[in-house]
């Protein structure tokens, strides 16, 4: 697996690398590679169809490769054993219907298909996807890579292709794909709608916006930073989760990140007794509402709000 690496800083100056893409507001967008070094083993990894494939007959052969066994397979099998339960819902068994029950391994969703065993994986990260999946009965397994995350094209293909490899009747995986696809994304949209309450036409925010300004802490999420700049409020959660404020409604706020794949959050401003936005709460959908209690500045300085800064802004953190 000469092609493989671990580090986005090993892509530069490749001369043969994809470009991520990610449909932002409905438009296919090129986006950025991000460093994710410190969760290396959950989506770090750079390769290619060639190299994976070498790791699929890897697997097949029981742990040996080029006639020298690598890994015992007695390990390996284990890793291939049933570990947890999955439970079959609705749109897993449009997915696949031929299998009456899903597990997961070791790092190996566990399944049959037509009769035969199936193992698969698969991922997505910032505008990118992968999907290894293998029957290991017919000594038989697919790579499929695409440069765009969030579609079960890949699914269709591996299914297309066990069909091809076991003479299965004809089936249009892509339509049926598609079909389970836009109806999911349909109910994503609806709910993501939901998310952001009613707008309250023609209100105002309680207090002028520089004394929304300042650091406000969470213990496990850190620091959020919110500044004010030229009449307009920005904020940020470390560098990942930064973007500039709208006002919606009273003292509630819409952020847009800088990184367009985050989408937008709902910012909701709590005053205490004295009049004083002392909480924030950061609603990031579907992972819940954070929030985070204003940090008293320090002494000698101010909300730091006109110049741009907050106190401690060098040292917010995610």
């Amino acid at each position: 697996m000469t092609n493989t690496n671990t580090s986005i800083s090993r892509l530069a100056g490749l001369a043969n690398v994809a470009q991520p893409h990610s449909k932002i507001e409905d438009t296919l967008t090129v986006v950025p590679y991000r460093r994710i070094d410190n969760i290396a083993p959950a989506g770090s990894i750079n390769s290619n169809a060639i190299d994976i494939a070498q790791w699929v007959r890897f697997q097949l052969a029981g742990g040996s490769f080029g006639g020298k066994q690598l890994l015992s397979s007695a390990v390996l099998a284990e890793q291939h054993t049933s570990q947890t339960i999955i439970p079959l819902g609705p749109l897993n068994k449009l997915i696949n219907p031929y299998t009456p029950l899903s597990t997961y391994g070791m790092g190996w969703f566990l399944e049959d298909y037509r009769g035969k065993e199936l193992r698969h994986h698969g991922g997505a990260i910032d505008g990118m996807s992968a999907l290894v999946a293998m029957l290991p009965e017919e000594r038989f397994g697919v790579v499929i890579l695409r440069n765009i995350h969030g579609s079960l094209l890949p699914t269709a293909l591996m299914l297309k292709t066990f069909d091809l490899q076991l003479r299965a009747p004809p089936r249009d995986w892509s339509a049926e794909t598609k079909k389970v696809y836009d109806g999911a994304l349909a109910g994503a949209k609806a709910a993501q709608q939901k998310m952001a309450p009613p707008r309250v036409p023609k209100t105002r925010p309680s207090l002028a916006l520089e004394q929304y300004a300042g650091t406000f802490r969470d213990s496990t999420y850190g620091d959020f930073i919110v500044r004010a700049q030229n009449g307009v409020l920005h904020a940020a959660i470390g560098a990942p989760f930064e973007g500039r404020l709208e006002h919606w409604h009273y003292d509630t706020f819409r952020e847009t990140w800088k990184d367009r794949m985050l989408g937008k959050s709902m910012i909701s401003f709590a005053l205490n007794a004295a009049g004083k936005a002392d909480v924030v709460r950061v609603d990031m959908g579907g992972s819940g509402v954070l929030e985070f209690t204003r940090v008293p500045p320090k002494a000698g300085t101010s909300a730091g709000a006109s110049a741009g800064t907050t106190p401690d802004a060098a040292a917010a953190r995610r």
